[in-house]
């Protein structure tokens, strides 16, 4: 017997990732706030929010997570399970005109339902007070979405480049 499923050591591997850039964020607050002023320790400000379950059949929102203005790093995770059959699940988590989408293969589980999960990240600076969705389309058929978790951390500068081959 596995001690680890596939899916059980990506449940570890998501955790331990938001785990560890959430430990960073909370540790380099004053630089991430854009504040140099001596003896100034502002806190960052990290917003979180979970779902216990979205049952969806179709193209379906399924969490939003309001934000005020600024400059923010999103993450959403969730696990997916199905009985009817199997699906290509779409997500896509949406903050203003940014985006990252997953394209989740769920198999036929017979009696027993598959489950995947899926982590999705966005970094966007909003001019006014916004949301960011959480979104899946499930091409009909019935798809359970458990787990879901939204959340976002408040950056006083947010610089977007793009990643070169090493």
């Amino acid at each position: 017997m596995k001690w680890f499923s596939n899916s059980n050591a990506r449940n570890v591997i998501i955790a331990a990732s938001v785990a560890a850039i959430t430990a960073l964020v909370m540790t380099t607050g004053p630089a991430l706030a854009g504040n140099s002023a001596p003896n100034a320790t502002p806190s960052p400000v990290i917003i979180s929010g979970h779902r216990s379950l979205a049952v969806i059949n179709g193209p379906t929102t399924i969490a939003r997570l309001a934000l005020p203005a600024g400059s923010w790093t999103i993450f959403a995770k969730a696990d997916v399970s199905t009985v009817s059959g199997p699906v290509e699940l779409h997500c896509k988590l949406k903050a203003g005109n940014s985006s990252d989408h997953t394209d989740t293969e769920l198999e036929n589980g017979g009696t027993a339902a598959t489950t995947e999960n899926f982590l999705l990240n966005v970094v966007h600076k909003f001019a006014r007070a916004s949301a960011a969705l959480l979104s899946c389309d499930s091409a009909g058929v019935v798809v359970n979405v458990s787990s879901i978790r939204m959340t976002a951390i408040k950056a006083g500068k947010l610089t977007i480049e793009t990643l070169m081959l090493v």
